[in-house]
Protein backbone atom coordinates (compact mmCIF):
# COMPACT_ATOMS: atom_id res chain seq x y z
CA UNK A 1 0.00 0.00 0.00
CA UNK A 2 0.90 3.79 -0.57
CA UNK A 3 0.40 6.91 0.89
CA UNK A 4 -0.73 10.15 -0.61
CA UNK A 5 3.44 10.65 -1.65
CA UNK A 6 3.56 7.35 -2.98
CA UNK A 7 5.70 5.88 -0.50
CA UNK A 8 5.31 2.44 0.61
CA UNK A 9 3.51 2.36 4.10
CA UNK A 10 5.44 -0.38 6.57
CA UNK A 11 2.78 -3.73 7.28
CA UNK A 12 3.58 -6.44 9.12
CA UNK A 13 3.93 -9.73 7.81
CA UNK A 14 3.32 -13.62 8.60
CA UNK A 15 3.93 -16.79 6.24
CA UNK A 16 1.05 -18.72 8.42
CA UNK A 17 -2.08 -18.72 6.48
CA UNK A 18 -3.99 -18.86 9.60
CA UNK A 19 -2.32 -15.75 10.82
CA UNK A 20 -3.98 -13.71 7.52
CA UNK A 21 -6.99 -12.64 9.39
CA UNK A 22 -4.73 -11.18 12.59
CA UNK A 23 -2.35 -9.95 10.13
CA UNK A 24 -5.11 -7.91 7.80
CA UNK A 25 -6.86 -6.29 11.39
CA UNK A 26 -3.26 -5.40 12.75
CA UNK A 27 -2.08 -3.99 9.07
CA UNK A 28 -5.06 -2.12 9.18
CA UNK A 29 -4.37 -0.59 12.62
CA UNK A 30 -0.87 0.23 11.87
CA UNK A 31 -1.75 2.14 8.77
CA UNK A 32 -4.25 4.10 10.18
CA UNK A 33 -1.97 4.85 13.13
CA UNK A 34 0.35 5.83 10.89
CA UNK A 35 -1.49 7.88 8.62
CA UNK A 36 -4.01 9.35 11.57
CA UNK A 37 -1.20 9.98 14.72
CA UNK A 38 -3.81 12.20 16.42
CA UNK A 39 -6.25 9.49 16.47
CA UNK A 40 -8.90 11.99 15.21
CA UNK A 41 -12.65 10.40 14.54
CA UNK A 42 -13.15 12.45 11.55
CA UNK A 43 -10.09 11.82 10.11
CA UNK A 44 -10.64 10.91 6.15
CA UNK A 45 -7.87 9.75 4.10
CA UNK A 46 -7.18 12.17 1.40
CA UNK A 47 -7.72 10.73 -1.78
CA UNK A 48 -5.32 11.06 -4.72
CA UNK A 49 -5.50 13.82 -7.31
CA UNK A 50 -4.81 13.28 -11.07
CA UNK A 51 -1.71 15.39 -10.62
CA UNK A 52 -0.74 12.93 -7.39
CA UNK A 53 -1.12 10.17 -9.77
CA UNK A 54 0.61 11.55 -12.45
CA UNK A 55 3.71 12.50 -10.45
CA UNK A 56 3.55 8.43 -8.83
CA UNK A 57 3.50 7.41 -12.47
CA UNK A 58 6.57 9.53 -14.18
CA UNK A 59 8.22 8.39 -10.85
CA UNK A 60 7.55 4.53 -11.53
CA UNK A 61 8.65 5.14 -15.18
CA UNK A 62 11.77 7.01 -14.70
CA UNK A 63 12.82 4.23 -12.38
CA UNK A 64 11.75 1.61 -14.82
CA UNK A 65 13.89 3.60 -17.46
CA UNK A 66 16.79 3.80 -15.29
CA UNK A 67 17.08 -0.03 -14.07
CA UNK A 68 16.24 -1.08 -18.04
CA UNK A 69 19.44 1.01 -18.62
CA UNK A 70 21.90 0.31 -15.65
CA UNK A 71 20.89 -3.26 -16.71
CA UNK A 72 21.73 -2.82 -20.55
CA UNK A 73 24.51 -0.41 -19.93
CA UNK A 74 27.19 -3.28 -19.93
CA UNK A 75 25.59 -4.55 -23.40
CA UNK A 76 25.94 -1.37 -25.24
CA UNK A 77 29.53 -0.73 -23.72
CA UNK A 78 30.75 -4.06 -25.03
CA UNK A 79 28.16 -3.89 -28.48
CA UNK A 80 29.81 -0.53 -29.34
CA UNK A 81 33.14 -0.68 -27.73
CA UNK A 82 35.16 2.36 -29.72
CA UNK A 83 39.21 1.44 -28.56
CA UNK A 84 41.99 4.14 -28.71
CA UNK A 85 43.43 2.61 -31.74
CA UNK A 86 40.03 2.69 -33.42
CA UNK A 87 39.38 6.32 -32.42
CA UNK A 88 43.03 7.39 -33.58
CA UNK A 89 41.90 5.57 -36.75
CA UNK A 90 38.76 7.05 -37.29
CA UNK A 91 40.06 10.67 -36.33
CA UNK A 92 40.36 13.56 -39.03
CA UNK A 93 43.17 14.67 -37.40
CA UNK A 94 46.08 13.78 -35.72
CA UNK A 95 45.76 13.25 -32.62
CA UNK A 96 49.29 11.21 -31.76
CA UNK A 97 51.84 12.65 -29.52
CA UNK A 98 50.77 14.87 -26.61
CA UNK A 99 47.37 14.74 -25.92
CA UNK A 100 47.75 17.87 -23.96
CA UNK A 101 48.43 19.81 -27.20
CA UNK A 102 44.96 18.89 -28.56
CA UNK A 103 42.82 20.96 -26.73
CA UNK A 104 44.83 24.28 -26.83
CA UNK A 105 42.88 27.90 -27.95
CA UNK A 106 46.59 29.23 -29.21
CA UNK A 107 50.00 27.87 -30.44
CA UNK A 108 52.56 28.10 -28.06
CA UNK A 109 54.39 31.79 -28.03
CA UNK A 110 51.32 32.59 -29.44
CA UNK A 111 49.58 36.19 -27.73
CA UNK A 112 46.60 35.29 -26.18
CA UNK A 113 43.67 35.51 -28.51
CA UNK A 114 44.39 35.67 -31.99
CA UNK A 115 43.70 32.35 -32.92
CA UNK A 116 39.70 33.14 -32.50
CA UNK A 117 40.10 35.89 -34.17
CA UNK A 118 42.43 37.34 -37.45
CA UNK A 119 42.24 41.27 -37.36
CA UNK A 120 43.23 41.58 -40.71
CA UNK A 121 40.19 39.65 -42.34
CA UNK A 122 37.83 40.72 -39.95
CA UNK A 123 38.07 44.83 -41.41
CA UNK A 124 38.58 43.09 -45.11
CA UNK A 125 35.00 41.45 -43.78
CA UNK A 126 33.64 44.48 -42.41
CA UNK A 127 34.75 46.72 -45.79
CA UNK A 128 33.02 44.22 -48.39
CA UNK A 129 30.12 44.67 -45.85
CA UNK A 130 30.44 48.55 -45.82
CA UNK A 131 30.93 48.69 -50.16
CA UNK A 132 28.31 46.12 -50.55
CA UNK A 133 25.49 48.17 -48.35
CA UNK A 134 26.83 51.45 -50.53
CA UNK A 135 26.22 49.77 -53.73
CA UNK A 136 22.82 48.64 -52.83
CA UNK A 137 22.23 52.37 -51.96
CA UNK A 138 23.18 53.69 -54.81
CA UNK A 139 21.07 51.36 -56.60
CA UNK A 140 18.01 52.56 -54.77
CA UNK A 141 18.49 56.25 -54.92
CA UNK A 142 16.63 58.03 -58.06
CA UNK A 143 19.75 59.68 -59.60
CA UNK A 144 20.70 55.85 -60.09
CA UNK A 145 17.32 55.00 -61.84
CA UNK A 146 18.17 57.36 -64.53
Amino acid sequence: MQDVAGTELHAIHCMHASCAPEVDKTNRLLRSAILNPNGDAGFVLPRLTAEDKARIAERNHSEKVRIRAAKSLPRILKKYRWTRDDIVRESGLDVTGDCNDHFRLREPGQVKGTRLFNLASILAFIEKCEQGAADAAAKTTPEAAQ
